[in-house]
């Protein structure tokens, strides 16, 4: 009877943990929505004692993005520490907007600057080891389609997730096993070694999520 009260409590831990992992995805997802309209600078030129950050990121974006006169930034501070010169996070509440700049981002490549969009913490972790992967599999595999969607890797088609009790997986497989299969062993043990790399400080986020809940505008409409 003992045996099968233990088989009943572990089937109970179980049955919890995937309802915890649900709740806690449930979470995330919402607050990547709510940070949806935020992006993050980097590079840009100022003194934090007298900024004026919403007019900064503005110029900028018209500047060197080629974005309208008119753009309009909610709200703006610095990221973490006030540094001069630090990472600035800003909201826009004008979606066309957000699409424009993130588009033309790519006209910075090359400078200093660096534009990118704000997720919640745990999905930028994920983002981070998937795009050390991204970067090995440029450099070592010619030709090849890759590419990083939200917290997916696509490779060739092939889509990858990071698991936490199992690292990289693709419906269902060892994700390492199957890039080995679609490369090689040398392939696959560079892509496990990037992914054991430690994280660098733009990978991070920067100085962290000091104040950045304060951006987090819910849209439920935002599939």
């Amino acid at each position: 009877k003992l045996s099968e009260q233990n088989k009943q409590l572990k089937s109970q831990v179980e049955a919890l943990k995937v309802q915890n992992e649900f709740i806690v995805r449930r979470v995330e997802n919402l607050e990547n929505r709510s940070r949806r309209n935020n992006l993050i600078f980097r590079g840009l030129k100022y003194e934090c004692a007298t900024a004026d950050y919403a007019r900064i990121v503005r110029d900028f974006c018209v500047s060197h993005v080629g974005a309208r006169a008119e753009t309009w930034v909610n709200r703006a501070h610095a990221l973490g520490k006030k540094i001069d010169n630090g990472p600035i996070i800003a909201q826009f509440p004008d979606d066309q907007d957000i699409q424009f700049i993130t588009r033309n981002s790519r006209k910075l490549k090359g400078t200093r600057f660096v534009i990118h969009k704000d997720f919640a913490f745990d999905t930028r972790k994920r983002r981070s080891k998937l795009f050390r992967v991204f970067g090995e599999l440029k450099k070592r595999v010619p030709g090849v389609r890759v590419s990083v969607e939200l917290d997916r890797l696509i490779v060739n088609g092939q889509v990858f997730t990071l698991d936490g009790e199992n690292g990289l997986v693709s419906k269902g497989e060892d994700g390492l096993r199957k890039i080995g299969n679609m490369f090689d062993e040398n392939v696959m043990q560079a892509v496990r070694r990037s992914m054991c790399g430690e994280e660098t400080e733009q990978e991070r986020g920067g100085e962290g999520e000091v104040g950045q809940e304060q951006f987090q505008i819910l849209d439920h409409c935002h599939h």
